[in-house]
């Protein structure tokens, strides 16, 4: 297993980080030790129920999803009136991180799509909303 030691910088979206390597079964337990040594016990995710159905091992947790709040109306300030949305208040398209980000100001944003970045990127959308950790719910 391979690591190297890691800090995220939101201002200059770069990261020194700690990455591990290796087979799932040890990467996970590497993953949920680290989780509880630091007494977590809730994982926020965009779009959660897509991570919690394909991260199995990490059932235990309590899953919240920032997409239902980030993608409604009534939550997102910065949903522009023009777009569509659902009678839910749910934009009807364009609602994944890289046009939610562009929404809430974060200019020349690509999504790149790997852990570190994705919890990133989550972590700016939530800190932009401006809500409590309890406000996202538990799916």
């Amino acid at each position: 297993m391979t690591r190297r030691f890691a800090v995220i910088d939101t201002e200059t979206r770069s990261t020194t980080h700690e990455i591990l390597t290796g087979h799932r079964v040890e990467v996970i337990d590497d993953l949920k030790s680290v989780l509880d040594s630091n007494g977590v016990d809730d994982l926020f995710a965009y779009n959660a129920s897509f991570d919690k159905k394909h991260l199995p091992e990490l059932s235990d947790y309590s899953w919240h999803d920032i997409m239902k709040v980030a993608a409604y109306r009534q939550h997102n300030p910065s949903i522009p009136n023009h777009l569509p949305c659902c009678k839910t208040g749910r934009l009807k398209r364009g609602y994944g991180v890289e046009p939610i980000l562009q929404m809430l100001g974060v200019d020349d944003y690509c999504e790149s799509h790997n852990a570190i970045a994705d919890a990133r990127d989550e972590l700016i959308i939530m800190r932009k909303l401006g809500y409590e950790i309890d406000f996202y719910p538990e799916i």
